[in-house]
């Protein structure tokens, strides 16, 4: 689904991929460019994000992961819709051996991979999208601890290996936080699993804050 306006990421990316080096993505994430890319994560195991135009969490997946960029797409469970300067065309898609692709075949190709549930790669025309840059957000979410703004006697420690340690007033608990989507971090707790909503900077893959029930932000 590459945009037709010869931008010149897409033909540096050809040109990359033609000469059999490596791909970078937006923000300093390098990915794997091979043309036999393999599928990493089922696409029916991923969770899209809610959609409806006048939500928040509307989840757009980015060239290279550059949220100024003016293309993206968004992913439902059997439909991508691309978005080119606020002209929006809707295709339907099957899921196939772990892969999107094309339902009716009439449309333009398209055989997107998913390496996590923040990153995929068009095997057709050889680029890279992502609904948050994966390394600048945790980059971001484990520099310093989170506060919560009712009082600094609730701190949550998110640690780069994937585990965290929330200060309760106390109480310590510990355990595991991944990315559920773009915009929410589950943790496990005493109480099974539980979730954080993300807001990142207007221009980049910053966190913010987080929200459970009241808000956090980075310490400092």
């Amino acid at each position: 689904m590459k945009r037709t306006t010869g931008k010149s990421v897409s033909l540096l990316l050809a040109l990359v991929l033609a000469l059999g080096l490596t791909a970078c993505g937006g923000g300093g994430t390098a990915r794997e460019g091979e043309p036999d890319l393999e599928a990493v994560v089922d696409p029916a195991e991923i969770e899209w994000g809610y959609q409806a135009d006048d939500s928040d969490d509307a989840q757009y997946w980015y060239p290279d992961g550059d949220k100024q960029s003016d293309y993206y797409l968004i992913f439902e469970d059997d439909f991508v819709t691309v978005d080119d300067g606020g002209n929006r065309t809707r295709f339907s898609t099957d899921i196939a051996d772990g892969h999107v692709v094309n339902y009716n075949e009439e449309d333009p190709a398209m055989d997107f991979v998913f390496m996590d549930s923040l990153t995929c790669y068009d095997l057709k025309d050889g680029q890279w999208y992502m609904r948050a840059d994966r390394d600048e957000a945790t980059a971001s979410l484990t520099a310093a601890p989170f506060v919560c703004e009712a009082g600094a006697e609730w701190t949550i420690t998110f640690n780069a290996d994937g585990t965290y340690s929330y200060d309760c007033d106390g109480t310590l608990m510990e355990g595991d936080w991944w990315f559920q989507d773009a915009r929410t971090i589950e943790y496990n707790d005493d109480y099974g699993t539980t979730r954080f909503t993300i807001t990142y900077a207007d221009d980049s893959w910053e966190i913010v804050s987080i929200r459970d029930t009241d808000n956090f932000y980075p310490e400092g």
